[in-house]
């Protein structure tokens, strides 16, 4: 199915090379492949940025801020992931001509969005903490080398 495709491409285009066909199919599915990726690249920031939110003003500790902040962001991180899931949905059940070129990429798209919606849900929390704990770590051993000086170190010190 897939050389036929092909074939019927360099046919109707007139294009001579595979890289030829495989540019033309890139050019297509560039906005689709864009959207997708721009909605799940705003899930990360909206809990990191929730979770500070929470350190500074709640007082919480950052174990506790990002578990705030998770529970929070949860509905619509998932909501928009599953919205972008329906929206590949007529890529992977399509029909008719050059659906056999559709439906990979649909179910490519689909089965991304599920694994980066989990990677994402698991690690966001996990990397936040780690990151805080370096930060602790970094204002312990400054203070130890320079004792007789307050507050953080400024940039450039």
């Amino acid at each position: 199915m897939m050389i036929d495709f092909a074939l019927d491409a360099e046919r109707s285009l007139g294009l001579k090379s595979r890289e030829a066909i495989y540019e033309a199919c890139l050019k297509r599915f560039r906005p689709i492949v864009m959207t997708t990726m721009s909605a799940m690249l705003g899930a990360v920031p909206l809990v990191i940025d929730f979770g500070l939110d929470a350190e500074r003003s709640l007082g919480l500790n950052s174990r506790e801020a990002i578990h705030q902040a998770c529970l929070k962001r949860f509905r619509p991180i998932v909501m928009t992931t599953i919205s972008a899931m329906l929206g590949a949905v007529p890529l992977v059940i399509g029909f008719g001509e050059g659906s056999e070129l559709r439906r990979p990429l649909g179910i490519t798209i689909v089965g991304g969005l599920i694994f980066s919606q989990l990677l994402t849900l698991y690690t966001t929390p996990v990397i936040y903490l780690y990151l805080d704990r370096f930060r602790l770590w970094g204002h312990r051993h400054w203070r130890l080398r320079h004792p007789f000086r307050t507050g953080t170190p400024e940039p450039g010190e």
